[in-house]
């Protein structure tokens, strides 16, 4: 007797939970959204607990890239396993002195309405040990260092993720971005307009033929 009634309860329990279940989203006009039946683009499984209901993590939510070399399997919203400490050793991408961070945005964003040029978001960890993700970063920054102004977005920080343009964490959550680092967005100046999303390529050579395709098009426009 006392097995059925504990399992009424857990049965009950559980009916409970996953009535109140929410799928929560914003829109590319910045609008939230929700619903209690799951969209049919939804992707990701993850859920958290907020305020007595399920939540599906927004599409806004930063992704988990990895260099293609550990496999990853990493989808939009999933969340972090661990973080990373204070790194004390030297990075492997040295990034050079024409090349922004996200607290300099304000700085980037000026030089690229002086200069009519866009600007390229460039997603990726300078402390890789991945040689596949360095040579492909390094390849972003030299195809681009004349003709489009370039803000470095570190793949490992939250902080920056959080101070990311809402256009720019869409793109970088895009399928046509991909899931490996590194992967380049490209802006307009005034940072309402994607011009171009660039994942991570493993051949060198289709890698440069985009990038090349790419720094061409915006070479013969105003942004």
């Amino acid at each position: 007797m006392k097995t059925i009634l504990a399992l009424l309860i857990f049965m009950v329990t559980v009916s409970l939970v996953f009535a109140d279940e929410l799928y929560f989203w914003t829109d590319e006009s910045g609008i939230d959204h929700s619903s209690k039946t799951k969209p049919a683009w939804w992707k990701t499984e993850e859920k958290w607990t907020k305020t007595g209901h399920n939540i599906v993590s927004q599409p806004d939510t930063k992704p988990v890239s990895q260099p293609e070399t550990k496999g990853s399997q990493a989808r939009v919203g999933q969340p972090r396993s661990e973080k990373r400490t204070v790194e004390t050793r030297p990075p492997t991408i040295m990034l050079p002195s024409y090349v922004y961070r996200i607290d300099q945005l304000g700085a980037a964003q000026g030089q690229a309405k002086t200069r009519k040029s866009p600007i390229a978001f460039l997603y990726t960890d300078e402390y890789t040990d991945c040689s596949l993700a360095i040579a492909a970063s390094l390849d972003v920054l030299r195809e681009f260092k004349d003709g489009i102004v370039i803000i470095y977005i570190s793949s490992e920080d939250d902080d920056t993720w959080a101070r990311l343009p809402r256009i720019v964490r869409n793109a970088l959550n895009s399928d046509e971005a991909g899931r490996f680092i590194p992967k380049t967005v490209v802006v307009n100046s005034e940072i309402n307009k994607v011009i171009s999303i660039i994942p991570y390529m493993r051949s060198s050579g289709e890698r440069a033929e985009l990038l090349r395709k790419v720094n061409n098009t915006v070479s013969h426009s105003n942004y």
